[in-house]
């Protein structure tokens, strides 16, 4: 019995220290991401601000002579630096055709000044000073080889065969805890002055700066007004009811500010805590149980002359034994798991394990054992010394029955909070985004040779398997740039669109888009708009006889600065579709115009086929490969991509799943003590309802009913904890699940079943025992 108890004690604790410790881990690693700069408080995201009509807008993105003007202009900055992608791809090819993956951004010569890194070779000063130069980090040199292979090779983007890079330098790897997860910075020399340069408009740009000591941002604001006003035409704007003013935003904030993090790091520090908690409160419970058969052994130590601190001494001796044994086998399990691990929190186990997480670990280890030792302890030391020459009634019985109710609290509301993101996740995957992408596959001839990217269109269109193929410059759940909507005849900008730029005429049968009035774009100076982009411009002005052939302006297209189409008139009226995903759709009204299909400013390649499957994939990929010989193509399933960017919440469904299992896991051994230890003791009084006639079922039954008066009241604060937090965590959703009672009915329906199963077979055994050995043996 004793050895049985031993072993409850360190799978108890084992089980709830190596899932505990693993998501402990994870908050320490989200809270503590970018901790790892010089100067971390003094660094700073520059952040636009608009207003327009009065409707207040923030972006983490600038124009390109921001960040430099900052350096200039605003006293008190010690160095600004700008980064911008530049490729969608990350697949670079060496000379040699070597193919090596990494991420690239443009950065200018004072990047290093602001975020610091060892460099290892070159000087980045020289490097981003001269156009086509790069720096890459040292684990994208060692792919080539190593540090001193990589450095003077040339490399190019698949996007864009000729550009050529030079690797001028190499620096430390970014950590994994960090917001900037770059492998090659490419010479902000290389991209056009227009844009680099320029103050408003093409806002693509990431802009940091760097305060000089005792400098803060509010310190600093009156410069950052007068730079503005002095570079940016604050007159036209106001007038055309647009203002625009910058703020600075703490760079170590800037991860755990946002809403999913914040959300994650509440959660799994729930879930963690729990974890940890109900592996302690069985580790109680089984040493609370151990009371009665230990009682002599306790009683016979102090009748020669052991104390207060000599029956601690024994307890924490033995509780030290248990935790090692414990935290041997939660090592052992993480090691085993390893690959689960990493997967669910999309994270390495060195990364996780940093600095701060071995801090806060440890400190909970001791207040675990602090807390196993000495309650424990207190309690052995209220055993009286008669206990050595006579029976110990024990009467501790609510102690247990509180541990398993905080136990079932747990485990009620774990199970319920998971099916509630189960939910949530079946909705993101299955609900009707307003178009339809059933059967339709993609590719992006983004750097390929115009000739070559139309042919691909003809043979793919002569396929027997493909239904249609259409051209686009965006896909539905990608983000959209943004324009602003202003009247001929007005100077006054309206309001900011969803710009999602030219589609091939098909497109909107393609997905099953509806036109609600009026037809598709058929001239380059004609467009389409949403309702809700109707709806809006009831707000400006009288449209009581329909959109259909108004004329509108919109920013970059109607201008000299980019496209110069003068009035855009509307040809017709689309219904709303979700732009982006749930966790990030872009409500604004968006418009849509219609390209030819040789555009190449249209990179992705739609095809609708009768039927996915991996032979149709396959050969369309084939037949790619023998028109497109300057890149290599891969053909997506639109479904499989969508529904790969809601992996994070798949992740948290599954580790929130693996907690709620371990933890009933854990809850089933504490119950199985429980019922042993109540069966002993309630032995005598079992043998005499037998002899009176008692049957098996009525015998049962008195068990089950002592825990059902404290599970009913378990679900019902379990499940009210599980609505709190699941409301937190639904937030992130524009759309989102009702919080239904069938989720925490059916919670409690399974932690009941398996609370009851487990009474009603660990009590069989006293329930059919012969009531004369039991009576003997008291």
């Amino acid at each position: 019995m004793f050895k049985f108890n031993n072993i409850l004690k360190i799978l108890s604790l084992g089980i709830g220290l190596a899932i505990g410790c693993i998501l402990i881990a994870k908050v320490c690693f989200e809270s503590s991401y970018d901790n790892f700069y010089k100067g971390l408080e003094r660094i700073y995201l520059i952040k636009p601000n608009y207003s327009l009509r009065g409707e207040v807008n923030e972006s983490d993105q600038v124009s390109g002579g921001i960040a430099p003007g900052f350096k200039k202009y605003v006293p008190g900055v010690e160095s600004a630096t700008r980064t911008t992608f530049l490729f969608e791809s990350d697949k670079f090819y060496t000379e040699e055709k070597a193919l090596v993956t990494g991420t690239l951004v443009l950065a200018d010569t004072a990047f290093f000044d602001v975020f610091d890194r060892k460099i290892l070779a070159g000087n980045p000063k020289e490097v981003l000073a001269q156009r086509f130069n790069i720096m890459v980090s040292r684990s994208f040199a060692e792919k080539m080889g190593g540090i001193d292979k990589a450095v003077g090779r040339i490399i190019y983007n698949e996007e864009a065969p000729k550009l050529k890079f030079t690797i001028g330098g190499v620096y430390d790897d970014f950590p994994e805890n960090g917001s900037l997860y770059y492998d090659i910075l490419l010479s902000m020399e290389t991209y056009p002055k227009e844009s680099t340069d320029n103050w408003l408009g093409n806002d693509r740009y990431k802009g940091y700066v760097k305060l000089e000591e005792g400098v803060t941002p509010e310190s600093i604001d009156p410069a950052i007004r007068k730079m503005m006003d002095k570079n940016l035409p604050m007159e036209e704007l106001k007038n055309s009811g647009y203002k625009i003013w910058c703020v600075l935003s703490p760079f170590h904030k800037l991860h755990t500010s946002e809403p999913y993090v914040r959300n994650l790091i509440i959660i799994l520090s729930v879930v963690s805590f729990v974890l940890v908690l109900i592996s302690l409160m069985n580790y109680m419970l089984i040493s609370i149980s151990e009371m009665v058969k230990r009682s002599k052994e306790i009683g016979i130590h102090k009748c020669y002359g052991a104390e207060g601190t000599n029956i601690y001494g024994m307890l924490i001796k033995e509780t030290s034994v248990y935790l090692f044994f414990s935290l041997l086998l939660a090592f052992l399990m993480i090691l085993g798991f390893r690959g689960t691990i990493e997967y669910l929190l999309g994270v390495s186990l060195e990364a996780l394990f940093i600095k701060e997480t071995m801090i806060v670990l440890c400190g909970v280890i001791l207040v675990l054992f602090l807390v196993s030792a000495l309650l424990p302890g207190y309690l052995y030391n209220k055993i009286p010394v008669s206990v050595a020459f006579m029976n110990y009634k024990e009467n501790k019985r609510k102690w247990k029955l509180c541990l398993l109710f905080v136990q079932f609290i747990i485990n009620v509301f774990l199970l319920s909070f998971v099916f509630i993101i189960a939910a949530q996740y079946d909705k993101a995957l299955n609900d009707d985004p307003g178009y339809n992408y059933e059967n339709v596959l993609y590719y992006n001839v983004r750097g390929v040779d115009k000739v070559q990217a139309s042919r691909s269109v003809e043979v793919i269109s002569s396929l027997p398997e493909v239904v249609d193929v259409e051209r686009a410059y965006t896909l539905p759940f990608d983000y959209c740039s943004g324009n602003n909507v202003y009247l001929p005849g007005g100077d006054s900008e309206l309001f900011n669109i969803a710009d999602q730029y030219a589609g091939t005429e098909g497109f909107f049968e393609f997905f099953d888009i509806p036109i609600i009035e009026g037809r598709v774009p058929a001239a380059e100076n004609e467009i389409a708009v949403s309702r809700s982009f109707v709806e809006k411009m009831k707000e400006f002005t009288d449209w009581n006889d329909g959109p259909i052939g108004k004329g509108i302006y919109l920013t970059e297209h109607s201008d000299s600065s980019a496209m110069n189409l003068g009035v855009l008139t509307i040809s017709g009226v689309y219904e709303d579709y979700r732009i982006g995903l749930l966790n990030r759709m872009d409500k604004r009204p968006s418009v849509r115009f219609t390209g030819k299909a040789d555009n190449e400013y249209m990179p992705y390649i739609l095809i609708k086929v009768k039927n996915i499957n991996p032979e149709t994939i396959n050969k369309i990929q084939k037949k790619l490969g023998e028109v497109i010989t300057e890149k290599d193509m891969e053909v997506f399933s639109y479904e499989q991509v969508m529904n790969s960017m809601y992996d994070d919440n798949k992740k948290m469904k599954n580790t929130i799943l693996a907690g709620s299992i371990f933890s009933i896991a854990i809850a089933f051994l504490g119950l199985v003590g429980y019922v042993r230890d109540e069966a002993q003791r309630r032995s005598k009084e079992i043998a005499i309802r037998k002899i009176n006639g008692a049957t098996t079922a009525e015998i049962l039954s008195l068990f089950v009913a002592g825990i059902m008066k404290w599970l009913v009241v378990a679900f019902i604060i379990g499940d009210a904890l599980a609505y709190y937090v699941a409301g937190l965590w639904l937030e992130q959703f524009a759309e989102k699940v009702s919080l239904s009672l069938l989720y925490f009915i059916a919670a409690d329906l399974i932690v009941a079943i398996i609370v009851v199963a487990t009474v009603v077979i660990c009590s069989l055994k006293i329930s059919n025992a012969n009531p004369v050995l039991s009576l003997k043996n008291e």
